[in-house]
């Protein structure tokens, strides 16, 4: 399962350690969805550069 959800991840952020993997694709689909870098980092306690990269590749993807 962790492969499938690492493999649905931005090619940058696939590696990342193994238990990461969930949470990452979760905050990731929440970026995609709209969500903002500051739900991200309030909901999934990310990183806050992380949380801006969620959201600036989200849009990427959206353009």
């Amino acid at each position: 399962m962790c492969d499938d959800l690492r493999e649905a991840l931005p090619a940058e952020l696939r590696d990342q350690p193994d238990d990461q993997i969930p949470q990452l694709w979760a905050a990731w689909s929440e970026a995609r969805s709209g969500y903002d870098a500051a739900h991200l980092i309030r909901t999934f306690q990310l990183d806050r550069a992380l949380a801006h990269r969620l959201v600036g590749l989200a849009h990427e993807r959206q353009s």
